[in-house]
């Protein structure tokens, strides 16, 4: 990946972390990412009751998230390869994800 880097006389280099809140999870799939958060009522008489929510945003820190990110980016640049075949190549070839 430092050839690439070397190749052009521009390179970018970007923190991926705001791109999650980008990646929306469909609603048949946001029951495998539920949690539990605890009723916060002041008149609330059993301590051990819960609120199920579901994240509708991919989440960041996940050990998947990286290849989630990739998969999503090569998606976007198949999508729009015939409108910009220069760009799209151009991103497919020297874009890289960290997936450590």
């Amino acid at each position: 990946m430092i050839i690439y880097f070397r190749l052009n006389t521009i390179a970018t280099i970007a923190d991926v972390e705001r791109a999650f809140l980008q990646i929306s999870l469909r609603d048949e799939d946001r029951d495998a990412v539920r949690f539990l958060f605890p009723e916060l009522e002041s008149n609330q008489t059993d301590p051990y009751k819960f609120q199920v929510y579901r994240f509708k945003r991919v989440m960041f820190g996940v050990n998947v998230s990286p290849f989630l990110l990739s998969a999503t980016i090569k998606y976007r640049i198949e999508k729009f390869r015939e409108q910009y075949p220069a760009e799209t190549e151009m991103l497919d070839t020297c874009l890289y994800v960290l997936t450590t």
